[in-house]
């Protein structure tokens, strides 16, 4: 059984005929994305935290530019979409390049940072077309798109007079979970605004099938948009990344 617009699933489903389905892979892929970006900001803190007082600490400056590796690839109808929306710079360089390679434990956050970069999930090809309407480049000019966001929610982060000199890996947590917040509340809004700019397209394709198309894309990103929508982000991050959560110090 082919679909006309998505494929075939592993499993055989046609997506066309089960939006529902659709749907909850869609949920499913929100839940993985939040759980991942919640994840990275915390290892940032702890990288920041190894900074204070130098040139890559609260003064530095931030980038989000696209990523470079995965960790898979997709398979025929299907593409591997990365959890990230895009990979961090600091001063020009990598985020996990800031971590020195001094011990156990800092090759440890160096390792989980890299990975977590490259960290991605096979989904339907026509999701991540959605997907892009809401990913933009990261430049002033994209205004709410992700990488944008998510530039500017690490950068206020990383702007935290909390982090005390001497202190390497304690974090800090209310500035961390202040960033999420306002990661998922743009999340919400970009995902909405590209819907809205989705289904204009719709009413303009030329043709059955691009139209359809389209309106099952804006679906896809309407769903997102639900699935963002998270009321208390430390009960979230407590639940989907607990050991994260708990693992560094406090200031």
């Amino acid at each position: 059984m082919r679909d006309k617009l998505f494929g075939t699933t592993s499993v055989g489903l046609d997506l066309q005929r089960d939006a529902g389905r659709l749907v909850a892979l869609v949920e499913d892929a929100a839940i993985a994305r939040g759980a991942a970006v919640s994840a990275v900001m915390f290892h940032m803190a702890a990288i920041r935290s190894l900074h204070t007082g130098t040139p890559h600490g609260e003064i530095a400056a931030i980038q989000c530019v696209a990523a470079r590796v995965q960790d898979r690839s997709g398979t025929a109808g299907y593409q591997a979409a990365h959890l990230v929306p895009g990979a961090i710079r600091v001063n020009g360089r990598d985020v996990w390049d800031l971590v020195p390679e001094t011990g156990s434990e800092l090759v440890r956050l160096q390792l989980q940072v890299k990975e977590a970069f490259a960290e991605t999930r096979v989904l339907p090809a026509a999701v991540n077309r959605a997907d892009s309407m809401a990913e933009g480049d990261g430049s002033p000019a994209s205004e709410i798109k992700l990488k944008t966001l998510f530039r500017a929610q690490v950068q206020q982060m990383w702007m935290s007079r909390r982090f005390a000199v001497g202190r390497p890996l304690a974090i800090d947590r209310a500035g961390v979970l202040n960033a999420l917040s306002g990661w998922f509340v743009g999340l919400n809004r970009a995902y909405e605004a590209a819907a809205v700019m989705k289904r204009q397209k719709a009413q303009v394709a030329a043709g059955d099938k691009a139209r359809e198309g389209r309106l099952q894309e804006a679906m896809v990103l309407e769903a997102y948009a639900r699935s963002f929508l998270i009321v208390n982000v430390a009960r979230f991050v407590e639940k989907e990344i607990p050991a994260v959560h708990h693992r560094y110090a406090w200031v």
